[in-house]
């Protein structure tokens, strides 16, 4: 279970870190996230590879904030981009 915020990218990538992956693996997630909209599919392939006997099961609560989130004139083309791209994913 996650939630947007205000990061929503970075929410996402967190509870998918792999199994000891270090804060900068979770940068590269995100990055790749905000670029190839078939990070989260990737990803999630592989978390099942590293353990097979496991179900993924991503809800995302409140993804409402992803449209409705405050924010200073700077932060909006960003913040449009990360929810865009948090979608793509989603749902590629």
């Amino acid at each position: 279970t996650m939630v947007p915020g205000e990061q929503p990218l970075k929410q996402l990538a967190v509870p998918l870190a792999m199994p000891g992956e270090a804060e900068a693996g979770i940068s590269e997630f995100v990055a790749a996230l905000r670029n190839d909209r078939e990070s989260l599919d990737i990803r999630a392939r592989r978390l099942l590879q590293v353990e097979p006997a496991t179900c993924l099961l991503l809800v995302v609560d409140q993804f409402e904030e992803l449209f409705t989130a405050q924010a200073t004139a700077e932060e909006k083309a960003r913040r449009k981009a990360d929810a865009r791209a948090f979608v793509d994913n989603l749902i590629s």
